[in-house]
């Protein structure tokens, strides 16, 4: 179907323009493989090779990436199903190398996930912030920080970046690691950064870890801190400062919090007003109770303006 439509395009188009839309078509696609491979290295996802497969194998053109054409196989060049592999089928000869076949999932290899994006840049294609990130988040994912930064040193000297995006990535995982004082002074240092200020998702990952760190009068000036610059934070982020301050035994300040978030429009979740009750029950703050409960209810039946 997909085919018969591309040749009918190339059709209505004059021979001298058809080398360049082919170029663009095939510039693309190696982009977007690019993409998705460092993406899934950096989540770690396990993909099925086979679902990758949809209509026919298109051609791309010889060299690229030092890879020779590859046309779809005819039904009688093909070898029976059970002894074709997951990647003769379904990836082009310059994926092979970025992909670790098995009988049932596809895993990428760091390794040749990295040999792909440095041919990708001998080759001539202009670095991307979002390349570069996913190979920063890829070096995270494998434990390799110093490797992380060397990437980030290099975007700093192309000038495309960082930006806050690759500090969260870096942030997530020191976090993971646990180097909470490191992350901490990643994040101090994100405002020198051109375009690098600190976004809410930042705040959110610095607020969970401080507050997983027993560390709540920290994550209470870094909240502050956000809310100076105009920052609005979201129900996760209220969620987790107001649960871990009734964890401390902080009431006062939970309920200073759950004020705020009421103020801002935001409706509690039935799980987080659950354990908020339960903690100003406990400490014999029923008047509290009723106070806040009568409040949500009154938000709950407020209907929202388009």
């Amino acid at each position: 179907m997909f085919g018969k439509w591309f040749k009918k395009l190339l059709g209505s188009i004059t021979v001298g323009v058809r080398p360049l839309l082919l170029a663009v078509i095939a510039d693309l696609i190696c982009r977007l493989a690019l993409l998705l491979l460092f993406d899934a290295v950096f989540n770690g996802f396990v993909v099925s090779a086979t679902s990758a497969c949809v209509g026919p194998m298109p051609v791309f053109p010889a060299g690229m990436f030092g890879c020779p054409p590859l046309s779809p196989p005819t039904r009688s060049s093909r070898p029976p199903r059970s002894s074709r592999s997951h990647r003769e089928t379904c990836l082009p000869p310059c994926l092979f190398g970025s992909a670790l076949i098995s009988d049932d999932h596809c895993l990428m290899p760091l390794n040749e996930a990295l040999e792909f994006f440095e041919k990708s840049k001998v080759s001539g294609f202009p670095p991307e912030a979002p390349t570069y990130n996913a190979v920063v988040g890829a070096y995270c994912w494998s434990g390799r920080m110093d490797d992380a930064c060397r990437i980030v040193d290099e975007m700093r000297n192309l000038g495309i970046g960082p930006n806050s995006r690759t500090y969260d990535i870096i942030l997530v995982h020191l976090i993971k690691g646990g180097r909470a004082k490191e992350a901490y002074s990643v994040f101090k240092r994100m405002s020198s950064e051109i375009e690098c200020e600190p976004r809410v998702s930042t705040y959110e990952i610095m607020v969970r870890m401080l507050c997983n760190e027993d560390q709540l009068d920290l994550a209470m000036v870094v909240w502050d801190e956000m809310k100076d610059k105009g920052i609005l934070p979201g129900i996760h982020m209220f969620s987790t400062l107001i649960i871990s301050l009734c964890h401390e035994n902080k009431l006062d300040e939970a309920c200073k919090y759950f004020q705020q978030m009421l103020d801002v429009g935001i409706r509690p979740t039935a799980n987080m007003f659950s354990a908020f009750k339960k903690a100003l029950m406990d400490a014999g703050m029923e008047s509290t109770v009723i106070h806040f409960a009568r409040k949500v209810d009154k938000l709950r039946n407020t209907p929202l303006i388009a």
